[in-house]
């Protein structure tokens, strides 16, 4: 982790009070495991081509750019529901628009960071969001620290969850980091506590959106109940947490804006 960084997690606020124990994480990518959980599962016909995918250190969207060569489409002929971690071994479903009913050779996209788990038709193809959830099997190295505490620690946690920080590899190696690089700005840490307050949301219709071109239509305690009005953010009160700023360029240099 980089050391400002680190440094600007450990100011943040902890649910459970300060960690009771340390280790070390992502060792080495398969540390990290991350299973995608679908909504549903391909029916076995329609126009588009289901596919799970098991992926070693690799980009999402590269995958895909992939499967849009392999199978002669444009890149927007496939959808994934998400995101994967980068330095993880990921389990995700792409979808590939195939209206011709022909299929390419798949296991052509069988290499030691992709391998090629199901195939099966469905109806629609995968939409952003699109899924239940992602299920983590993350493992922890070199522990030091009060055992009985840390099992106690992570009972509660279990219980109660914790506050959702993201990381810097969440927003990829592009954006705003390669930004921050090339330019020699620094990035200032931010956290943001009670957004979530103003509309709380309960579930989301996505029958009845799909029909209107939105993604989801949301179930709030006020919408659909209040009408329009149900739309209306609660009143709630933000707390916002600055971190100290974290200068990449001068950690790492500009030129590692082109690392890949």
């Amino acid at each position: 982790m980089i050391p400002d960084l680190d440094i600007a997690i450990h100011g943040l606020g902890f649910a459970w009070g300060g960690p009771p124990a340390s280790g070390r994480l992502r060792s080495t990518p398969e540390d990290f495991l991350v299973y995608e959980i679908p909504l549903v599962e391909p029916a076995g016909e329609g126009e588009h081509v289901w596919l799970l995918i098991r992926k070693r250190q690799e980009n999402t969207e590269q995958v895909a750019r992939c499967l849009a060569r392999l199978a002669g489409v444009t890149q927007r002929d496939v959808s994934y529901a998400g995101l994967k971690d980068r330095n993880a071994v990921t389990e995700q479903w792409f979808s590939v628009y195939l209206p011709g009913g022909s299929e390419p050779e798949w296991s052509a996209l069988d290499s030691a960071s992709v391998t090629l788990l199901r195939c099966a038709w469905h109806h629609r193809k995968l939409r952003r969001g699109a899924l239940r959830g992602n299920a983590f099997r993350i493992r922890v190295r070199n522990i030091s620290g009060d055992r009985p505490s840390l099992d106690r620690r992570l009972r509660e946690v279990a219980a109660g969850g914790v506050p959702n920080y993201f990381g810097e590899q969440r927003f990829g190696r592009g954006g705003f980091v390669k930004l921050a690089l090339k330019t020699g700005a620094p990035i200032i840490p931010v956290a943001v506590v009670g957004a979530e307050e103003a509309l709380p949301l309960l579930g989301r219709v996505t029958w009845f959106a799909k029909s209107v071109g939105i993604p989801y239509v949301p179930i709030t305690p006020t919408f659909p109940w209040l009408g329009p009005a149900g739309l209306l953010p609660l009143p709630s009160k933000w707390r916002l947490a600055f971190g100290p700023p974290i200068d990449l360029a001068g950690e790492y240099g500009a030129a590692a804006a082109d690392d890949r």
